[in-house]
């Protein structure tokens, strides 16, 4: 094995935690308390509207606006929901933290070749990491209009092993969604692993049935570098 391409959110960022903690502090701000309810409906207007800009239908940032359409029942106009995001944003950006189990996976990968691929433009998921204190850690850090495709389509996994220089079956990728990012790496010949996070949401993440076997599953970082990468690394 030559290389690790990791995931972004919910593998090396906590996106959910970084997401309660600020639509928290913005409602609070605006006198209008969060509850259990209407975290679940941002949750599911996040995965919808994305979703469909994933598949083409909205743009980035469109997909912004239609989330706080849906979740403030109020038909905004463009500017009206910008800067209703806007103002999430910013508290979204401050809550952002690295797992705990990020740092030392990453020191004990050594000089390997390491990649970040997230599911979002490249110039955002760079910032992110760059705003994290991560950017540093890899090689090359890149998004779906780097390759013009998102996860699982095989492009992406390709086109990051490409700018790595590397053979995909010389590749682990470790991600946070079964379907999206262990069974989508395996389909393009990477050796897929899945970061099964214990209190993760299992929406979106888990596969319907156990896991193939076929798929490394490892609960944390560590347990990933430990038990799937002490072979290589030793």
């Amino acid at each position: 094995m030559t290389a690790v391409i990791f995931d972004v959110d919910g593998t090396l960022v906590d996106h959910d935690g970084a997401q309660l903690r600020g639509l928290t502090q913005y409602l609070a701000s605006l006198g209008d308390p969060l509850d259990d309810a209407r975290w679940a409906r941002w949750r599911r207007l996040e995965e919808f509207h994305f979703a469909r800009h994933l598949a083409g239908e909205l743009s980035f940032q469109e997909q912004r606006r239609q989330r706080v359409r849906g979740f403030t029942g109020e038909p905004m106009d463009d500017a009206a929901a910008d800067v209703w995001f806007d103002g999430y944003l910013q508290a979204f950006e401050a809550s952002w933290r690295v797992f705990d189990d990020v740092a030392p996976a990453l020191e004990a990968l050594g000089d390997r070749p390491l990649a970040a691929f997230s599911n979002v433009l490249g110039g955002w998921t760079r910032y992110k990491l760059t705003q994290v204190g991560l950017a540093a850690a890899f090689d090359v850090v890149m998004g779906t209009d780097d390759v013009q495709a998102a996860k699982p389509d095989p492009r992406t996994f390709v086109g990051v092993c490409a700018a790595l220089g590397v053979d995909p079956p010389t590749v682990w990728h470790v991600g946070d969604r079964y379907l999206t990012d262990a069974v989508g790496a395996r389909d393009a010949g990477l050796r897929g692993v899945w970061l099964d996070r214990p209190g993760a949401d299992p929406h979106g993440r888990r596969p319907a049935d156990e896991p193939d076997p076929s798929i490394a599953v490892v609960t944390s970082l560590a347990d990933f570098v430990t038990e799937v990468a002490n072979a290589w690394i030793g």
